[in-house]
C-alpha cells in the first residue's frame, strides 16, 4: 500500500532534494520490511513479537477500522483451519498470479485443495482445487481435475 503526500517545503532526505510541491509517494509495505525495525524483515511471522509495523497507518492516518480487520482476519483464518484442518495450496506457489500496483498487491485467485483429516484423501464437496475469489464466493479452477463441485 501507498500514500501520496506533497512537500510543503523544500527538504532534503537522505541524498535527495524534494521540492515544495513535489509528490513523495510513501510505501508503507516497504517500511514493514525494514531490516533495522524488524529481525528477518522479510519473513513472515505471524509471533513476531517487535511488530511495530504500519499496516494500518500511523497517528492521525490510523486507520479506525484496524481493531475490526484485526478481528476478522482471526475470525475467518480460525474458523477455515478448523473446518479444514489439511487444506493446502492447489498449485505450486511460481503459478500463483498476482495483481500489482504500487499501491497494493493481492491474488488473481488462490486455489486450494481440502483433504479429509483421516484418510487424506480428497474431500467429495471439495475435491478438485478451488480458489477462493473473494468472501462468500468460490468457484473451481479451470482445469481442474474432475471431482464432484
Amino acid at each position: 500500500m501507498s500514500i501520496r503526500r506533497f512537500a510543503l517545503e523544500d527538504i532534503t532526505v537522505g541524498d535527495v532534494t524534494i521540492s515544495k510541491g513535489e509528490a513523495v509517494m510513501i510505501l508503507l509495505a516497504s517500511a514493514n520490511r525494514d531490516e533495522a525495525q524488524f529481525s528477518n524483515a522479510a519473513a513472515i511471522d505471524l509471533h513476531r513479537e517487535e511488530n511495530a509495523h504500519l499496516a494500518f497507518g500511523n497517528g492521525p492516518h490510523y486507520c479506525f477500522g484496524a481493531a475490526l480487520a484485526r478481528l476478522e482476519a482471526r475470525v475467518v483464518i480460525g474458523s477455515l483451519l478448523r473446518r479444514f484442518p489439511h487444506i493446502e495450496l492447489g498449485v505450486p506457489t511460481d503459478q500463483l498470479v498476482w495483481h500489482t500496483s504500487v499501491r497494493a498487491r493481492d491474488l488473481e485467485v488462490l486455489p486450494v485443495v481440502v483433504h479429509e483429516a483421516a484418510s487424506g484423501e480428497s474431500s467429495p464437496y471439495l475435491s478438485r482445487p478451488w480458489a477462493i475469489c473473494a468472501v462468500g464466493e468460490s468457484a473451481p479452477l479451470p482445469g481442474a481435475r474432475p471431482g464432484h463441485s
